[in-house]
């Protein structure tokens, strides 16, 4: 078959198009290869950080010391066998021994959950060191009361032992020393845990 020159270049024309045309699909499919529009490290699945990192990312978000909420955790509930339901004290429940007044004004629907719990003393504990100025005083009205601590004239030798004892022991914690009550294996099973089961709405 013969052809003519315009339709032998008319050939070329059309080839190199498609060439170029090719060509052109195979950078951008590298860039997108090299670049992808979602970053391969947002592509991948996080695991859930464990209740204990939970506790320390809202230490960071709040401006805490770092172990605060570890220390008020231990400090309350650290020997329990179930930390997360156990109730000590009339209506003092969960981790953190939350009693209704306490959860009314912090806004915390549910102290069974560590999550809502652990959210809710921290907040609490942040506005008590910026009304006190320490985080001893802050400890020592968390765990008295700030009427109380306030009566005392902030002097917390004048507090009952059992909120002095509170207090040096939660200090320890925080420091990084060894406290006079310390985690139990239960309760540091329970730290270990990601905090998948609580996020979903499961409380044990």
């Amino acid at each position: 078959m013969d052809f003519s020159l315009d339709q032998l270049l008319q050939s070329m024309q059309t080839y190199g198009a498609n060439l170029r045309a090719g060509q052109a699909a195979t950078v951008e499919a590298h860039k997108r290869l090299v670049n992808p529009p979602v970053p391969i490290a947002n592509m991948i699945v996080k695991p859930d950080p464990t209740l204990g990192e939970h506790f320390q990312n809202l230490d960071k978000q709040e401006g805490l010391p770092p172990r605060t909420l570890l220390a008020i955790a231990t400090t309350e509930t650290g020997g329990e066998k179930d930390p997360i339901h156990v109730q000590n004290y009339k209506d003092a429940t969960g981790i953190f021994q939350q009693r209704d007044i306490f959860r009314k004004t912090y806004g915390i629907p549910d102290s069974t959950n560590p999550l809502i719990a652990g959210a809710g003393t921290a907040r609490a504990m942040k506005s008590l060191i910026k009304r006190f100025g320490n985080i001893e005083l802050a400890l020592a009205a968390y765990n008295w009361g700030p009427g109380n601590l306030r009566k005392a004239n902030l002097d917390i030798s004048k507090a009952p032992r059992q909120t002095r004892e509170y207090v040096q022991n939660a200090m320890a914690i925080i420091r990084g020393e060894k406290p006079l009550r310390g985690a139990g294996k239960t309760f540091q099973a329970v730290l270990n845990k990601p905090i998948t089961e609580w996020k979903n709405g499961k409380k044990d």
